[in-house]
């Protein structure tokens, strides 16, 4: 390149590229700001769980009823005074040694027996032994019956039977019959005692002392007191009050055979 023309060339080639700037980068363009992150929606609050419902209180189960109490079929009262805690037994009259049924008199001397009345026998016999006289204290020593029938039981339904030192003159009388005892006897025995007495078959049977019947309440004071005395005054330890009562019922036998009333203030009528 010697030319003139050349070095114009080359001048103005050199000028071109000395004069030219290059175009300035473009400014980045700013990064997007980031889009914000929407909050987090929040969490719902959980709904409260419903109170569970209380479970029904069961129904209370009803009481169970009570069962009835047995009735008893026979009671009544131990007199002489009213006698406490005598223990007593229900008795076939053709078996006094084989109790049915056994019992002990309360503190006021009531007593009652549970037997059913079809299980009595034809004629039955209470004894009692031992106890409380309860208006004197005294313990009593001598046994105290009654006799009756089944057939007055089943009549009534249930029987009221005292037992008293008269009662057991029926039984000591009856039970002196020879062979099988029957209802038959037990009233013939029942009319012997009545009629040497003089009293009614009423008052045989019923609580003289709650009845104030001054009558009976005089022959069981005469009896007591004439047993207890003979028996005192013979000095013999075989003799005892029963022996000296087993006495008295031949008495009442044979006054009865005569038509006689027994008067125990007079001591020549006991033998």
């Amino acid at each position: 390149f010697t030319s003139s023309d050349g070095l114009s060339s080359i001048i103005s080639v050199t000028n071109f590229v000395t004069t030219f700037e290059p175009e300035p980068e473009p400014e980045p363009e700013p990064e997007p700001e980031p889009e914000p992150e929407p909050e987090p929606e929040p969490e719902p609050e959980p709904e409260p769980e419903p109170e569970p419902e209380p479970e029904p209180e069961p129904e209370p189960e009803p009481e169970p009823e009570p069962e009835p109490e047995a009735e008893s079929t026979i009671n009544g009262l131990l007199i002489d005074g009213y006698i406490s805690g005598a223990n007593g037994g229900l008795y076939d009259v053709n078996d006094l040694n084989t109790a049915i049924e056994t019992f002990v008199t309360d503190s006021h001397g009531k007593y009652e027996i549970y037997t059913p009345i079809e299980d009595l026998p034809d004629v039955y016999t209470i004894k009692f032994s031992g106890g409380t006289d309860i208006a004197t204290g005294e313990t009593v020593t001598t046994e105290l019956t009654s006799s009756a029938s089944k057939s007055e039981a089943q009549v009534s339904g249930s029987t009221t039977l005292n037992v008293t030192p008269i009662t057991s003159l029926v039984t000591k009388v009856l039970t002196k019959t020879s062979g099988t005892i029957n209802t038959s006897d037990l009233q013939s025995s029942i009319s012997v005692i009545t009629a040497v007495f003089n009293i009614t078959e009423d008052e045989l049977e019923k609580d003289f002392i709650q009845e104030g019947n001054a009558n009976v309440t005089k022959l069981v004071t005469q009896i007591e007191t004439t047993s207890k005395s003979l028996t005192a005054a013979i000095h013999d330890s075989n003799v005892t009050q029963e022996v000296v009562l087993d006495s008295i019922i031949n008495q009442i036998i044979e006054s009865n055979d005569n038509n006689t009333v027994v008067d125990f203030a007079d001591s020549t009528n006991i033998t």
